[in-house]
């Protein structure tokens, strides 16, 4: 289930800009807030996430490029969150 979970929260440390980690009541929270996808462009702005989801990519893929960090410790969802 904490895979479930850690992948849950990728998206809602864009979405709020905050990392809370493995607080199951805030990912109740966060579930109901962006519950109703018609709502959700009044929430938040769709091309800032869009721009730090592409420069987070980025950046992990120039992470393993400079040492293979990624491919090394983080073979797992639990490893990656530490990263």
């Amino acid at each position: 289930m904490k895979n479930v979970q850690f992948i849950s929260e990728l998206p809602l440390i864009l979405l709020e800009n905050k990392i809370v980690g493995f607080d199951q009541d805030y990912l109740d929270q966060m579930y109901a807030k962006y519950d109703e996808l018609e709502d959700i462009e009044d929430i938040f702005d769709l091309d800032n996430y869009r721009e730090r989801k592409v420069y987070l990519k980025k950046l992990i893929s120039d992470m393993e490029a400079a040492n293979l960090c990624i491919s090394t410790y983080a073979k797992t969802g639990t490893h990656m969150y530490i990263l």
